[in-house]
């Protein structure tokens, strides 16, 4: 019997006749950082991604025979991002490893053999999202920087950067209790051959060079960043969301009041994820209270998780938020309407 609701439920098994589990979990934050590049690699290389970040797709695939599948869905929803998946392509996928790709917090899904955490600096990580939320219309095309990384991270009593800096605190406590590798956008973007090599390493999927350039080649950013420009020229795709496509932009961009914005806050992840530390002055932030927990993990909607991960997650939300401000938000009725509502991330243009 499932402990989750409609929406977490859906992604607790692949749901097709070949795959009874998953056994990997690919988790990335809820915030552009580049993952969509490593599962349609994968699916290039006929390993199955079923429900992509809880993708209601199930009446997108025929299967034709055993590990054999069409991809039916005309309307192509992941052009942009998974490219791979292309109307009428069939695939003779592996038997294994069977992934499931996600933005969720740990505990929510029974333990996996193995978890891929994919990252990006989390200075352009936001840097991204401030752009495609003002091209998606989430917030206004005026806001700057600074002021988008304070506002309110949709349902959460937490902003931008701070919902981003407690995703990665509580990853990292999940992670080092768990077989994992970490996968780089700024490796990725240097090296995709070799980032990718060492994925299916970890994977214990083993594939031929030419297929493997192959994978690198079909969902290189330039690849994706062509498609959607084409797109763009038809009149099909009204938002850009391959933007840049560079590594360390933060670097070359940031202004000090962008650097400001975000103060020291994240100096304990850059050493964790290897990224260069900043020097900027540190921001000032309020003691979270029992209260503001509760809100927080209301938002997070922890009561769908089991018991025994319940219990670790407020444990891991009252020792990482003591120097984090929550926000007086007032939490609505429904917690995690892009779950319940069928909107999911293709909505926020998130991968």
């Amino acid at each position: 019997m499932s402990v989750f609701d409609g929406g977490l439920a859906h992604q607790q098994t692949p749901g097709v006749a070949d795959y009874a589990e998953y056994d990997v979990d690919i988790v990335s934050p809820e915030l552009p950082c580049g993952c969509a590049w490593l599962v349609n690699c994968l699916l290039e290389l006929d390993v199955p991604i079923w429900k992509p970040w809880n993708a209601q797709d199930g009446s997108d695939w025929s299967r034709l025979a055993p590990l054999r599948y069409r991809y039916t869905n005309r309307a192509a929803p992941f052009a942009r991002t998974l490219p791979a998946l292309a109307a009428d392509r069939t695939f003779d996928f592996l038997p294994r490893p069977a992934p499931r790709v996600m933005h969720y917090w740990p505990g929510f899904y029974p333990p996996v053999r193995k978890t891929i955490f994919f990252t990006r600096d989390p200075r352009d990580a936001l840097h991204s999202a401030w752009h495609r939320a003002r091209a998606l219309g989430l917030v206004a095309a005026d806001i700057g920087f600074a002021s988008f990384a304070a506002s309110r991270y949709f349902h959460y009593p937490l902003s931008w950067a701070e919902y981003q800096l407690l995703f990665l605190r509580i990853w990292r406590d999940a992670l080092a209790e768990r077989p994992h590798l970490i996968v780089r956008y700024e490796d990725y973007r240097q090296d995709p051959l070799a980032t990718l090599r060492a994925a299916l390493e970890f994977l214990d999927v083993a594939i031929d060079p030419t297929a493997l350039q192959h994978a690198v080649d079909r969902s290189s950013f330039e690849r994706l960043h062509q498609l959607e420009s084409c797109e763009s020229i038809a009149g099909n795709s009204p938002a850009r969301v391959n933007r840049a496509g560079i590594a360390n932009e933060h670097r070359a961009t940031f202004t000090p009041a962008m650097h400001g914005g975000l103060g020291t806050r994240y100096t304990s992840v850059y050493s964790w994820l290897r990224y260069d530390a900043d020097r900027s002055p540190p921001q000032s932030a309020s003691v979270s209270n029992t209260t503001d927990i509760r809100h927080l993990a209301d938002a997070m909607s922890i009561d769908q998780a089991n018991a025994t991960s319940r219990a670790w997650l407020i444990e891991r939300l009252q020792h990482q938020t003591a120097d984090i401000s929550l926000g007086a938000w007032a939490i609505p009725q429904d917690p995690m309407p892009h779950l319940r509502h069928g909107t999911g991330d293709r909505a926020r243009g998130v991968y």
